[in-house]
């Protein structure tokens, strides 16, 4: 199982369409915030862990350790990342599902921050001291 990305191509006041990314992530521009991208969450089997939740949700295969054990390969969020924390001692990941630059907040999809359950719409502060930094596939 794995997410599936779907971008909405709003346009500007003047009628331009927002470019994308190389990678089919928005590219950054001031107006971001009225470019949505829609993720789109599986449902999966994989008992109480969120490690396996997120591979699962990014279709990713190989071993990747417990979530303390994933290097970060950006400190910048971006929607579809993963974000890493220090949030128990094994660590904690989950699914960057919305970010608001002018707010500093992203919004998080993950499994087993309440124990065993799926949940979505946890909003953390881009400044968290716990968040360790966010993990892009193929970045």
């Amino acid at each position: 199982m794995a997410i599936s990305f779907f971008l909405s191509q709003p346009k500007t006041a003047n009628g331009m369409e927002f470019p994308v990314g190389e990678i089919g992530l928005p590219t950054v521009y001031p107006l971001q915030a009225e470019m949505k991208l829609i993720i789109k969450i599986k449902p999966t089997n994989t008992n109480c862990w969120c490690v396996p939740w997120v591979k699962a949700q990014l279709g990713i295969t190989e071993s990747m350790g417990d979530a303390k054990d994933w290097k970060p390969n950006t400190q910048i969020p971006t929607i579809g990342a993963v974000v890493i924390t220090r949030e128990s001692s094994l660590g904690h990941v989950g699914l960057v599902t919305d970010y608001d630059p002018a707010q500093g907040i992203i919004t998080i999809s993950e499994k087993n921050f309440v124990h065993c359950t799926v949940t979505h719409g946890r909003k953390l502060s881009v400044n968290n001291p716990t968040i360790v930094g966010y993990w892009v596939k193929n970045l």
